[in-house]
């Protein structure tokens, strides 16, 4: 193992290299390329890239509930890698001078579409296969150091630092290179003051080989790779959902436990791991223990009916009467049943995990704010 880490670890950092230079190697060029090259307008180009930015956090959240799942890690970033590579490869092919009526002008109706819908699958393929990467290799060191826990996290510490050099390493290089391959091209435009390289075809070219080599790699060691266990479907989306509904339950007064709700009133989340059932097992034994102590009503009033005795029948309805509006008020600390509710509360687990999820969305609430303002540039 080198440097610590199992062989699967470093082919997942040589694709996430090849994705990173493929990514930045396009994206720098995507706003010149469709204000020089297409004739649009920069409202257009802003368009188009406000999309693709949109359209990667959705399919990231695709991508995490199947890898989790069904398909698991290393199926699903074949499929997402695939996506990526070929939406590159209409990108770069749309930008070739055969897709030009008159190279640089005049670009093709299949040429327009060939790039659109690669800028699509470019966005669909971008995010579904970043949130497989590291937990992919989380996952490989996990395997390796199963039996030395104290070196796993050791080793994961290290990780981490590893794949932000090399990928940002590749982002560098796409950043660097890509742009400068335009020049290749001996044609240029004029607009206005400015003349501008054409050989877009060179750096799209560059993004679409380094993504096809990432995915022929991961492919031909695709064997090497463990699936990871299937877990629950839409987890997250079932404890938010039912963390709202018991938190509306205690609201309405459908649920009536007063210790849980002053321990866990602001904590939102803690609400998907009550258990109705255990709640009404507890009251049921306490009403059960409370009556034990008191003689059987029935065997009090069939005693009092057998003496004959008027003034000892009324006592023991006057005990009837005392006992029932006793259970009636337990019954009233009770949930009520005049609706169904979900009764056994959701694995502590999930909802820990859910409550980690929840702080570190709180930690990044800037980072939507963030793009929100650069994107306007």
């Amino acid at each position: 193992m080198l440097l610590g880490f199992p062989s699967e670890v470093w082919i997942t950092m040589t694709v996430e290299f090849a994705e990173r230079l493929g990514f930045y190697g396009t994206t720098f060029m995507l706003m010149t390329y469709c204000t020089i090259m297409l004739r649009w307008s920069t409202s257009a180009g802003n368009a188009l890239i406000n999309a693709l930015y949109a359209l990667t956090p959705l399919s990231a959240c695709v991508s995490s509930s199947v890898s989790d799942g069904r398909w698991g890690r290393p199926y699903s970033l074949v499929v997402f890698l695939t996506t990526y590579a070929v939406g590159l490869s209409m990108v770069a092919l749309s930008s070739f001078p055969l897709m030009y009526g008159e190279f640089p002008l005049d670009p093709s109706v299949l040429g327009v579409a060939l790039f659109a819908t690669g800028i699509l699958l470019f966005a669909l393929g971008y995010g579904g296969m970043k949130v497989c990467t590291n937990p992919l290799m989380a996952d490989c060191v996990s395997d390796a150091y199963k039996d030395n826990e104290t070196q796993c996290q050791l080793v994961l510490s290290q990780l981490f630092r590893w794949i932000y050099a090399i990928t940002n390493s590749g982002s560098l290089i796409g950043i660097i290179v890509p742009p400068l391959l335009r020049s290749l091209d001996g044609r240029s435009v004029v607009m206005g003051s400015v003349t501008h390289t054409t050989g877009y075809y060179f750096g799209f070219s560059l993004s679409a080989v380094s993504s096809i080599l990432g995915l022929s790699l991961f492919v031909m060691m695709y064997h090497r790779f463990r699936r990871n266990e299937p877990s629950p479907s839409t987890v997250l989306l079932r404890t938010f959902l039912r963390a709202i509904f018991i938190r509306w339950c205690f609201a309405v007064g459908r649920i009536r436990d007063e210790a849980f709700l002053s321990a866990h009133r602001w904590d939102l989340i803690d609400f998907a791991g009550y258990s109705v059932t255990a709640k009404k097992s507890t009251d049921t034994v306490a009403s059960h223990d409370a009556l034990s102590g008191a003689p059987d009503l029935s065997v009090k009033l069939r005693n009092c009916t057998e003496s004959g005795s008027s003034g000892e029948l009324n006592h023991g309805r006057e005990a009837v009467a005392t006992e029932w509006n006793v259970n009636e008020a337990k019954q009233d600390d009770m949930p009520s049943q005049g609706a169904p509710i979900d009764a056994d509360g959701l694995d502590q687990t999930w909802v820990d995990n859910a409550k980690m999820i929840a702080s570190v969305c709180r930690a990044l609430v800037a980072m939507p704010i963030y793009w929100l303002i650069t994107n306007q540039f």
